[in-house]
């Protein structure tokens, strides 16, 4: 047999097995779906999975999810995470500031009387209140700060506030409200009652430094405090620029029911997760408030497994002025690990394990779906399969999540979101098939094996030919 024509009807072969094993593939094995509203027109269509489809699939992979359109034709799609781009979260841009005074001859009220010279593109070069330059005791005539975003050029999302430590202090917590203003003259609310704060606990520090702001602000912004609180000695604000939709969109699991265990380094609380889905974070919700606790946060994919630390810090929960200050989330190497245990690095700790006076939050990143518009409407994502999830018939390719992020060719990108929710195979579909052979990977594997033994037969009997005509070549006489 010619050996060209051997490995095309080899590849031919594995195609068309994976073509059966898909075209096997109805929407009744899956237990849910949503029809997909069009709602503009394109070559592809690209949205963000519905909750619904990360707490069902049985797959973290996403192998259990399937695209059919109106005819009931599987519909080849492709999935991917929404990740920020490396490097682009977001931008920073320092904020020139000033301080401004209580005047003295009217009581304590704020002096918005200043004298400020600008520029004609707005910026401020000079405010006549004097530069905070005086001991930290006589600090309390500063009132505010006016803040001058005229030079910014990013479109603002977060205030960072830069402070001093008063001596012998060591931990400082305040509450600013911010207002903004075009004109300097007429002033509006923007932010209320903020929290700042620099604590200190043990070797442990909690910071918060940053406001988050809702929207674009104004030119020009004031930053104050209540009359008689500690003034804030501000060195430096920063802006940062508005992070990418993805950045901030993390999607929250609890975990609530779980066991208190004994082990040699005293009680653990361990938790059990139902869902298949990719873990890139955790949180630690702490039931009391004015709660701070050092822990340590393990997990492993299987029950015997051994453990691995993914997370150790100080978690807290406090309340200051009715707002609560809360730990930033743990952000782990994303795993599918099932099995999950607290465990404490003090007494403290130990104490809230015992009572159980937390929760678990598992979080995880939006992945979007893509796919070509084959065939007509309704389009049919269906998903949670455990016959589908074991196998390799799905349809799929990066590629296309690819395509459709590619801005160049927004012009074939079509808009499409979840609509009618719609049961399909139902619960029962979610159930794995008792011990089927997996006859299909053994078929393929077996024509690849026939494959290879082949080529290997036809190399050693070239190799023989050749050096059989080496041996009967006689040489001529030259007399």
């Amino acid at each position: 047999m010619n050996i060209k024509l051997f490995i095309l009807l080899l590849w031919v072969e594995c195609i068309f097995a994976a073509i059966l094993s898909a075209a096997e593939i109805t929407p009744d094995d899956f237990a849910r779906g949503f029809y997909l509203e069009v709602v503009k027109k394109g070559a592809v269509y690209s949205l963000e999975l519905p909750e619904d489809v990360y707490l069902t699939v049985q797959d973290a992979f996403f192998k259990d999810v399937a695209v059919f359109n109106g005819a009931g034709e599987q519909i080849v799609h492709g999935i991917e995470p929404i990740e920020p781009e490396s490097g682009k979260l977001r931008e920073q841009q320092p904020i020139p500031f000033f301080p401004l005074t209580r005047g003295t001859a009217e009581g304590s009220s704020l002096d918005l009387a200043m004298h400020v010279d600008k520029t004609q593109q707005g910026t401020i070069i000079k405010v006549e209140t004097g530069p905070l330059t005086t001991p930290f005791e006589e600090h309390g005539q500063v009132g505010a700060y006016l803040l001058d975003l005229s030079s910014i050029e990013l479109k603002i999302n977060h205030l960072e506030f830069l402070w001093g430590e008063k001596e012998g202090d060591s931990s400082s917590i305040y509450t600013v409200n911010i207002e903004e203003s075009s004109d300097l003259q007429t002033w509006t609310p923007l932010v209320t009652n903020a929290t700042l704060a620099d604590l200190v606990y043990g070797d442990q520090r909690v910071e918060r430094r940053i406001v988050k702001l809702k929207r674009q602000p104004k030119q020009y912004l004031k930053v104050s405090w209540k009359e008689g609180d500690t003034p804030l000695l501000l060195t430096g604000v920063n802006s940062y620029s508005r992070l990418i939709k993805s950045a901030e969109n993390i999607n929250w699991v609890a975990l609530k029911s779980a066991i208190v265990e004994q082990d040699e380094q005293g009680p653990v609380l361990q938790f059990q997760s139902d869902y298949s889905i990719q873990v890139n974070s955790v949180q630690l919700a702490l039931a009391s408030t004015n709660s701070l606790v050092p822990l340590v946060v393990q997990s492993r994919k299987k029950q015997n497994d051994v453990w691995i630390q993914r997370c150790e810090q100080l978690f807290f929960k406090l309340s200051v002025d009715q707002v609560v200050l809360e730990n930033e989330p743990c952000f782990l190497k994303p795993n599918v690990d099932r099995f999950w245990q607290v465990t404490a690095k003090d007494h403290l700790g130990e104490r809230f394990i015992e009572q159980k006076n937390l929760s678990l939050m598992l979080g995880r990143s939006p992945v979007e779906l893509s796919f070509l518009a084959q065939g007509e409407p309704p389009y049919l994502l269906a998903y949670g399969s455990g016959k589908v999830s074991q196998l390799d018939g799905i349809l799929t390719a990066n590629s296309i999540s690819e395509l459709s992020a590619e801005n160049s060719l927004s012009r074939i990108r079509g808009t499409v979101l979840p609509g009618e929710r719609v049961k399909l195979g139902g619960e029962s579909a979610l159930k794995f098939p008792p011990g089927k052979k997996p006859w299909r990977q053994w078929l393929l594997w077996s024509v690849l094996l026939a494959g290879v033994g082949f080529l290997a037969y036809m190399v050693k009997k070239l190799v023989s030919e050749m050096q059989r005509e080496s041996e009967n070549k006689v040489p001529h006489d030259t007399e």
